[in-house]
């Protein structure tokens, strides 16, 4: 007497094209949601549609002649009885919504804000958030919502859209993805189970994995594996880039006191080694010279161009054994938002007191996804670029 309804989907279009919809991203999209815990997704996974169990012979004619294109023939099965699709549990009773209606509701809510109201608040977030991990260029009547104010995310089929096809898509796609993007941006009240779902794909030492890591795994076990971890597989990686950027921009909200994040209160910055940095108090010239090049162990690093051939090992050595003795000429990161400082560091070596080691220690939180953004990270990645070109213009920087 009971039915359980689903939508089985299959669509073969040029895949190059930025008006292309697939039912492999219908499933991927049912995946990522899962993963990101954001519970907008119907279940969705691949299915082998066997046309003779359809008694309406009509139908089952239908979906025949609809699959006779040339971007089927690679994909579809040689046995015309079988065709292969997505197949999403059905949900009763969705209605389409206003992408405006969802974005309201995304705004930070206030103080004065009902239980019911935060409840609708942090699922729009969810689904805001969705949309731009997921690479998501929906049409605006593509947007679907319940009696009770909650937002699905169905009809995915131009999810997980890869950002080369975005940006060639023409004004519109474009501007679609970017009202999504910049919405994200402009949020700082995300649910807590979202913040440590990103926390846990980008931390250090994090255990789970990155989110693209964790989406091919999960798909390996599709009936549909192999033709969706072959489908546009940059698309993946861009998930990852598209989170780190999230999880900068938490951290920015947890800065200015809008956001508790689930981290501790180290601080993490670079370090990059002064070329003209040594020097002993109160001594001449030439006796300072002599003083550094005599000391047994140290490392004779009196010339710029002699400190640019210290490998990072070598640099990441000395920090180890190094004791901090002084610190000036400190200057903060200017600006709203953005948070930072730089600053001169002195080191002793323990096998030498009388001369020290200068070095910048910076560190920078800014609005990474921002052309002005500034990043201690990029100093430690741009030095260990250097020493791999061997262009040895970088100093030596680690973390």
């Amino acid at each position: 007497r009971n039915h359980t309804k689903a939508m089985f989907k299959v669509a073969h279009t040029r895949m190059w094209h930025h008006t292309a919809e697939s039912h492999l991203r219908e499933i991927k999209a049912s995946y990522l949601d899962k993963i990101l815990g954001t519970q907008l997704v119907p279940p969705c996974v691949g299915y082998h549609l066997v046309t003779e169990k359809i008694h309406n012979e009509t139908i089952r004619r239908s979906i025949k002649e609809n699959l006779k294109c040339k971007y089927a023939k690679k994909i579809t099965k040689d046995d015309t009885s079988t065709v292969r699709g997505s197949l999403a549990f059905w949900l009763d009773g969705l209605k389409n919504v206003e992408r405006g209606r969802i974005m309201a509701s995304a705004h930070d809510a206030d103080a004065n804000s009902t239980e019911e109201k935060i409840t609708q608040h942090d699922n729009a977030v969810k689904y805001v958030v969705f949309i731009y991990l997921g690479a998501c260029v929906k049409t605006n009547h593509n947007h679907f919502g319940n009696d009770k104010q909650q937002f699905f995310a169905i009809d995915n089929d131009r999810c997980l859209t890869p950002e080369a096809i975005i940006s060639r898509g023409g004004n519109k796609l474009d501007v679609r993805y970017k009202e999504w993007k910049s919405l994200v941006f402009q949020i700082c009240q995300f649910p807590l189970d979202l913040v440590q779902t990103i926390h846990d794909a980008t931390g250090v030492g994090t255990q789970k994995g990155n989110i693209s890591e964790r989406l091919v795994q999960a798909l390996r076990d599709d009936v549909l594996s192999e033709q969706m971890l072959a489908s546009q597989p940059e698309a993946f990686q861009e998930i990852d880039s598209r989170v780190y950027k999230l999880a900068y921009h938490m951290k920015e909200c947890h800065q200015e006191g809008r956001l508790s994040l689930p981290i501790d209160n180290t601080f993490f910055g670079s370090l990059e080694l002064s070329t003209r940095h040594r020097y002993a108090p109160n001594r001449g010239r030439q006796e300072r010279k002599n003083a550094t090049a005599s000391a047994e162990g140290n490392l004779p690093l009196r010339l710029p161009e002699e400190g640019m051939d210290m490998t990072l090992d070598q640099w990441r050595q000395f920090l180890g054994r190094a004791n901090t003795t002084q610190l000036d000429r400190f200057k903060k990161v200017n600006g709203e938002g953005p948070c930072g400082m730089a600053i001169r560091v002195f080191f002793d070596d323990d096998r030498d007191s009388r001369n020290h080691t200068k070095a910048m220690f910076k560190v920078a939180h800014t609005r990474m996804w921002h052309h002005t953004a500034e990043s201690h990270l990029r100093e430690i990645k741009a030095s260990y670029l250097d020493k791999i070109l061997g262009t040895r213009i970088v100093p030596p920087c680690a973390g």
